[in-house]
């Protein structure tokens, strides 16, 4: 199939997702929606605030969510996502199984096709000639469904680093943004130490540790452990909202996801193993 008419079919699909998430009848609905910034944010915030919803709105809010590929031009994603949490739906399990295993086996079949093209211009302009403002990520995106029985849901904050190459002019700036101004004497002086091996030797190779954007994850237990899993827990990165369906009578507790505050969770302070010099 091209790319047009495999569109075309996750947009029918959607659409039949829809119905039943939006139509049917719902056993429970926790979405948390979380804020999009400006495209000029590019820092991450050390406070992401959250805002509830329920009931009907929350399941209009977070099927929106789930089903939305396209995007604002003028915001930046990638600093947070754009709301967590649940919906249960009062369907049969299998029924929901078969919607979205469809909806994510022509997402796969997408993503295979983009992989086949040459690069991310050929992709991006044929992805964007069908689908103006379109998201590859959301598009590609699987829906996350559970049908399992499950005793608790609770959330997290997953917070990661990734190592980012820079050159030594750069690193030097780096190295004196690492501290804030009310820095100990002691900690100073290891920036400054650190700073005269970075300058010392321009051949060498230098990368600093960025801190990612924080992202909710949704810890489901189970009733009896899946033959799939290897323990009765299971977590799932809560980019976006998850679908639920089948019996809650074995459900005993529900948690919340709080509001991200990493100036509570850790002091800032100067670690050397932000900072990679290899020969």
């Amino acid at each position: 199939m091209q790319l047009a008419d495999l569109l075309d079919t996750l947009d029918q699909q959607l659409a039949q997702l829809e119905q039943l998430v939006l139509n049917g009848p719902s056993r429970r609905v926790d979405i948390y929606e979380l804020p999009v910034y400006d495209k000029a944010q590019n820092t991450i915030p050390n406070q992401v605030p959250i805002s509830y919803c329920g009931g009907e709105a929350g399941r209009k809010l977070g099927w929106s969510r789930i089903k939305q590929y396209s995007g604002d031009p003028n915001t930046n994603l990638k600093v947070t996502r754009k709301a967590a949490g649940f919906i249960w739906l009062d369907c049969p399990p299998q029924v929901l199984a078969e919607h979205c295993e469809r909806v994510n086996q022509t997402k796969q079949a997408i993503k295979d096709y983009l992989s086949s093209l040459s690069s991310r211009h050929v992709r991006f302009n044929q992805v964007h000639t069908l689908r103006p403002h379109a998201i590859t990520l959301q598009i590609t995106r699987k829906v996350h469904y559970c049908i399992e029985p499950l005793t608790s849901i609770r959330f997290s904050w997953a917070t990661k680093t990734s190592n980012v190459r820079a050159n030594t002019d750069k690193a030097l700036h780096q190295a004196a943004q690492i501290l804030p101004a009310d820095a100990a004497i002691e900690e100073q002086a290891k920036v400054k130490v650190l700073a005269a091996n970075i300058a010392k030797d321009r051949n060498k190779s230098v990368s600093f540790r960025r801190r990612l954007a924080p992202t909710p994850v949704i810890h489901l237990r189970f009733a009896e452990q899946p033959l799939h899993l290897s323990s009765k827990t299971k977590q799932i990165t809560n980019a976006t909202p998850i679908l639920i369906a089948g019996d809650s009578s074995s459900l005993k507790s529900v948690g919340q996801l709080l509001p991200f505050n990493n100036e509570a969770e850790k002091k800032i302070s100067y670690k050397a193993q932000q900072v990679i010099i290899k020969k």
